[in-house]
């Protein structure tokens, strides 16, 4: 089994790029004197992988093999990791620079979504939790795959007379609700704030950023 060195997800696709050597291999045959004899060369260029979760373009090299025993001891360490996160999942937290973000999970990934307006939001990857120090702390990388990134999207059609709006996304409908979503596009109120009264803001928690380096260290 192909795992990603980056994120341990086995969410890997081979890119081809078969489109591309092929055209290589055409313009060998034409434009390259006796390049009909070179045209193999475009198909021994290794490919590479990329994670669908993480985003990344991974190197044949790179890519790590696991056996079906190492798989299994992989998704018991990610039970653990979720088992650590479940208190908050659901939850909107304060990070320790006064900013709310909602613990979330999304096709069976945890995120961690920081809304700025209708328009824009920002999901990360929860990539480990601890309380050393009795400080609790969830650790977030911003390399997400591209089914991740975007929360809301403008639908309707100005050509079929419809109006366009903002609305949620299939994945942005796994992360925040409704409720939540009228009322960041309520303009009206300051979302912050309005969530702190109600209540809705659980605890105060730190949020570290992770470096791309610090990526590759996943520990569940």
């Amino acid at each position: 089994m192909n795992i990603c060195p980056k994120c341990k997800s086995d969410s890997l696709e081979k890119g081809y790029s078969m489109g591309l050597r092929v055209l290589v291999c055409l313009l060998l045959a034409i434009v390259v004197p006796f390049g009909i004899l070179f045209c193999w060369i475009p198909f021994v260029f290794p490919y590479k992988y990329h994670c669908d979760v993480c985003g990344s373009d991974v190197d044949r090299d790179d890519v790590v093999q696991m056996d079906w025993r190492e798989r299994e001891e992989l998704i018991k360490e990610h039970q653990q990791f979720e088992e650590k996160i479940a208190p908050f999942l659901g939850k909107w937290i304060e990070g320790d620079d006064g900013k709310i973000f909602k613990v979330a999970k999304g096709k069976g990934l945890l995120l961690l979504v920081e809304p700025f307006s209708e328009d824009e939001q920002e999901t990360y990857r929860i990539v480990n939790y601890h309380d050393r120090g009795g400080e609790p702390t969830i650790a977030v990388s911003p390399k997400v795959g591209k089914k991740y990134l975007h929360v809301t999207d403008v639908v309707g059609s100005f050509a079929n007379g419809d109006p366009m709006e903002t609305a949620l996304t299939t994945i942005g409908r796994d992360l925040i609700t409704e409720e939540e979503f009228d009322l960041i596009k309520d303009s009206e109120s300051d979302f912050y704030e309005v969530m702190k009264e109600q209540g809705k803001v659980e605890q105060d928690i730190n949020i570290e950023m992770v470096t791309e380096s610090d990526d590759e260290k996943v520990e569940w």
